[in-house]
């Protein structure tokens, strides 16, 4: 029972189906706040077969850069199911690219200019086979840009949100709450990107310094969150949570007991997406 729990987990967080349910969820939670209601349309489902593409494109273009450690957790995995992950990158691009043709072309536009450095991200394109997360020091800035652009600012498109000081607010909360989860992940992957030869936030500044980076980080997604909650857009028992859920966070991001294991950051650390669209959906 318990092996088949395992593979399970493993296929849920290393085919990148969790991963792609976080980014679901945290397009859902922008149009809960943003309509005060809750429904899928065509985004929803759009962004989590598009997240589960294109990671499984990551997964399969950038496998030959782990090679050499291919015996280890999640990397074990990626090399032992390849096809099943190609299987899923293709299922997924397929029913992505229907749910693009039902979307709003206003809409249809703003991905075409997100999805761009998006591929860059995951395709050898510049100098000598380098992607754009290979470009020393760039790699976590972008990611919480592209993030919060596919979960907010798609979302404000769909809805024909006017852009303020409100909308501003909810983009930059994402942006500092996925810049500052982002983090233990590249400490994570220091042994990686250095054997890549890869300059990452971590191995520039030190880890504890990423850690105090992060943690202002949270702190400014706290100050976005209290803005948004003085506009009455967040009601005081989403604040409240929020409040709590940033201290949850920073917990996760200082890793305290030094968890190593990848359901850690695979399952717990991507998890806190989850957590936060919870916490705004049920109040």
């Amino acid at each position: 029972m318990i092996k088949w729990l395992v593979k399970i987990a493993d296929g849920l967080l290393y085919s990148n189906i969790w991963i792609a349910f976080c980014a679901a969820v945290m397009t859902l939670q922008t149009q809960y706040v943003l309509t005060k209601k809750t429904h899928f349309g065509m985004l929803v489902p759009f962004v989590f077969f598009a997240t589960l593409a294109l990671y499984g494109l990551h997964r399969l273009v950038g496998i030959s850069k782990v090679a050499s450690f291919q015996q280890e957790g999640r990397y074990s995995y990626f090399f032992k199911h390849q096809r099943f992950i190609l299987f899923l990158t293709f299922l997924s691009s397929t029913l992505g690219g229907v749910l693009f043709l039902l979307l709003p072309v206003a809409v249809k536009i703003g991905l075409c200019i997100t999805a761009l450095p998006a591929l860059a991200y995951v395709l050898p394109i510049f100098y000598q086979k380098k992607m754009l997360r290979d470009i020393h020091g760039i790699k976590i800035f972008f990611l919480a840009f592209v993030w919060s652009a596919v979960t907010v600012g798609l979302v404000a498109v769909e809805q024909e949100a006017t852009w303020g000081t409100i909308l501003l607010a909810l983009f930059l909360e994402r942006v500092f709450f996925t810049f500052a989860i982002a983090i233990p992940f590249d400490i994570r992957d220091l042994k990686v990107d250095q054997y890549n030869g890869v300059e990452t936030i971590p191995s520039l500044i030190g880890i504890n310094n990423s850690k105090i980076l992060a943690t202002c980080s949270l702190v400014g997604m706290l100050m976005c969150s209290f803005a948004i909650w003085q506009s009455g857009t967040y009601s005081a028992f989403q604040f409240a949570g929020l409040l709590v859920f940033g201290f949850v966070s920073g917990v996760g991001v200082w890793n305290p007991f030094n968890i190593q294991d990848d359901y850690y950051y695979s399952g717990v650390l991507d998890g806190m997406m989850v957590l936060q669209g919870l916490v705004v959906l049920s109040f």
